[in-house]
């Protein structure tokens, strides 16, 4: 139930089907029972708001829950415990859970903002850390719907030992269904219960019921990583044949590897054979990588042992199947196992095999073997990472989530509650736009000690040097009183780009580009690959980075909108970050001011009479050139001559660059969402003096809070080469 005051109950009442259930009892079976110990599963979607207004969506839900119910009676009912030990599911009608939550401060873009999961998502869910066992005297089910500013949310809560996630998304897309007007169900479910699964063996619980097998109180943090349809069909062909995919590839290859059926054809690449029979899927490739990838972070011995667990649906490997829509738990897991240093030591292609061959030897047999194993020691399901070096799989990327179209459109986004969530628990969610696309819900833990800052003053900037002050201090180095205006720009992460390409090449970036270019300029680092355009050449050693080039551009705009005369000297200032120049390097919190200013000097003629690469080229070659050396000789030259920062400008030819985009500004997140906005006050400001903060977006965007003179910014405004990148003007 919420506990945040972003969000507040309006109501809470039971919802019951609309007819009495044919079903008396349904007993829990072999892999229901160890569900027990397991929480709630918390699942819902996003959408944006209907088209009538909230309180008449709260009424068509609970018409629509109700008949629903009725086709599902199993989860209006209760949990209860026979005198031989045995659980079952009393179909009593009793009914369901029906919240109606407001959160007007709560807006779609806060639920989908990049980074880590938002907080708020966890309010969209009720029975927080509530126990499978606890459906003895609690409902078995819950839905809880959300009014957001601009959408709603609607979050369903199942028990565990009912549902497994095939049977939960039935339901949840039933619920769907009906309320979106149909008037039979396409899909029935089946509550047979002549499986492999019945058994009379018991599971004897203590007192009072199980405990969570798995830490509820580890600090975490989640992330969504999407993975697109192409990203996944590289992981696909690099699992398969041992090497990247590139454009030399054969077509034929590639158009069998879009789906995960290549029938009879064998392909030959490399040496590898792979046909039909031994193919690592798609999902089975995706996996791999996360289990190499989540081990590498963990830093683990090489002699470790690490866990990679998956949960498979049985309703296909058993002879004879089970109904597809069978209702209940029909899952098993799968766990691999492989040292740290054989993992990392080989290639992906080899993790992803013994995932495959696991996967696929868990047939028919397979199946009844665990059931009889079970039966022979009943047991939990060991949820968690005991060991540190688990990953568990959940969920899939098979379910069908975004088919929850309530009746005005598709969701948005798919997201879980806090329910059974550790270090290593992943979900896979399919991706929003389909086709094979995947969304990995991460959890990790977070650092047990977050960037702690360091006090050392064993550094470089130790000086026995002293600054003498007149009485009663110094005074400020620049005109407090001036009259300024101050715009916040923003350039995009594509804005970026292309002054980044202009100042590498000297020309603009057309559509025509190499797309292999513009891969590279993407990042601020190309490697060892050297690229050649309008006869220059640029490498990872000469460079000239995003923000050298955003610079550059602001130094012409600003200098040709003061007017000054061409032999005028201007100058650029930049405050750069000493921590890593310097060697040996500062702890990177080492704490306290670790910076020196970088003047880059130029004419006015010579500024604007050459072109923007000639800008960016002396200002980067001035930072690159800041090195260890230049850093001690600065603090020897400063011991020789001790002075103030010269802050300001006397001369009406400088700019002074402040702060940085790198700056983690809006990770500030005080516990309801991060920051709409970042702002500074007047302090230290004068015509000239700039500040770069990170974009709200992300992804490499960068917003300038720009201080001038009131006619030079009014010049900068109409400057069509600066502000045709700029694509908020604020």
């Amino acid at each position: 139930m919420p506990s945040s005051p972003s969000f507040t109950l309006v109501s809470r009442c039971t919802v019951s089907p609309d007819q009495k259930s044919d079903i008396k009892t349904l007993k829990l079976s072999v892999s229901d029972i160890p569900m027990l110990s397991c929480q709630y599963i918390q699942k819902g979607v996003l959408l944006t708001s209907p088209p009538y207004s909230f309180d008449d969506l709260v009424c068509f839900l609970k018409q629509s829950l109700s008949t629903t119910l009725s086709y599902f009676p199993p989860l209006a009912g209760r949990l209860t415990t026979d005198p031989d030990g045995h659980v079952h599911i009393n179909c009593n009608d009793a009914g369901i859970d029906f919240l109606v939550v407001k959160s007007p401060n709560i807006s779609i873009h806060n639920v989908l903002v990049p980074g880590d999961v938002s907080d708020c998502v966890k309010q969209f869910f009720t029975f927080d850390k509530t126990l499978s066992y606890s459906g003895h005297f609690k409902p078995l089910a819950a839905v809880q719907v959300t009014e957001l500013a601009d959408g709603v949310f609607i979050g369903c809560i199942v028990n565990h030992a009912v549902t497994d996630g095939t049977s939960f998304w039935h339901f949840f897309n039933t619920f769907a269904e009906i309320t979106k007007g149909a008037l039979k169900i396409s899909k029935s479910p089946d509550f047979g219960r002549n499986t492999v699964f019945n058994s009379q063996a018991v599971l004897k619980f203590p007192p009072g019921g199980p405990t969570v097998t798995f830490a509820g109180d580890e600090p975490l943090r989640e992330r969504i990583l999407h993975f697109s349809r192409e990203a996944i069909l590289k992981l696909k062909y690099r699992a398969n044949y041992g090497c990247l995919l590139t454009k030399q590839t054969n077509s034929e290859v590639l158009g069998k590897l879009c789906n995960d059926s290549w029938k009879s054809v064998n392909v030959e690449t490399n040496g590898k054979v792979r046909n039909s029979n031994d193919e690592i899927s798609s999902f089975q490739s995706l996996c791999a990588q996360l289990w190499r990838s989540v081990t590498r972070a963990r830093k683990l011995e090489p002699t470790k042992t690490t866990t990679f667990r998956m949960a498979v649906n049985c309703r296909r490997r058993l002879d004879p199947k089970l109904e597809p829509y069978y209702f209940g738990n029909a899952i098993q897991s799968i766990p691999t196992f492989a040292s740290a240093g054989e993992l990392l030591g080989k290639d992906l292609s080899w993790a992803a095999d013994i995932l495959h061959k696991n996967v696929v030897a868990h047939n028919n047999d397979t199946v009844r073997k665990g059931v009889a194993d079970w039966e022979k020691q009943p047991r939990l399901f060991p949820l968690g990472n005991a060991d540190g070096a688990s990953i568990t799989m959940g969920s899939s990327p098979r379910f069908p989530m975004y088919n929850n179209d309530f009746g005005w459109g598709r969701p948005l986004a798919v997201r879980s509650g806090r329910a059974n969530k550790f270090d290593g628990k992943i979900s896979a969610f399919p991706g929003r736009d389909g086709n094979g696309s995947v969304d990995l819900e991460i959890t990790k833990g977070a650092l047990k000690i977050s960037k702690s800052p360091d006090f050392g003053r064993n550094t470089v900037f130790n000086s026995q040097a002293v600054l003498k002050f007149p009485p009663g201090g110094p005074t400020v180095t620049f005109a407090g009183d001036e009259p300024l205006r101050e715009r916040i720009l923003h350039f995009s992460r594509e804005a970026i780009l292309k002054l980044k390409y202009r100042a590498n090449y000297g020309c603009l970036l057309t559509k025509q580009t190499n797309s292999e270019v513009l891969g590279k300029l993407c990042n601020d680092s190309w490697k060892s690959v050297n690229v050649e355009t309008n006869g220059k050449v640029r490498n990872s050693n000469d460079e000239i980075s995003s923000f050298q080039s955003l610079c550059a551009q602001l130094w012409r705009s600003v200098t040709r909108a003061r007017k000054l005369e061409p032999t005028k000297t201007t100058t650029f200032r930049m405050a750069v970050n000493c921590r890593r120049r310097l060697d040996p390097k500062l702890e990177p919190y080492y704490f306290g001011n670790a910076i020196q200013s970088i003047p880059t000097f130029a004419s006015a003629g010579e500024l604007l009479g050459k072109d923007l690469s000639w800008a960016a080229d002396i200002l980067h070659k001035n930072v690159v050139a800041h090195n260890n050396d230049t850093v001690r000789k600065g603090v020897a030259d400063w011991e020789k001559q001790p002075r103030l920062f010269p802050l300001g400008n006397a001369d009406g030819a400088s700019i002074t660059m402040g702060s940085s985009p790198r700056f983690p500004m809006y990770n500030n997140d005080f516990g309801w969402g991060r920051p709409l906005a970042v702002r500074s006050g007047r302090a230290n400001k004068f015509d000239g003096k700039i500040s770069a903060f990170p974009g709200r977006d992300g992804n490499g965007s960068v917003d300038l809070e720009v201080v001038l003179a009131p006619d030079t910014m009014l010049e900068v405004e109409n400057d069509p080469e600066i502000m045709q990148y700029v694509s908020e003007f604020l």
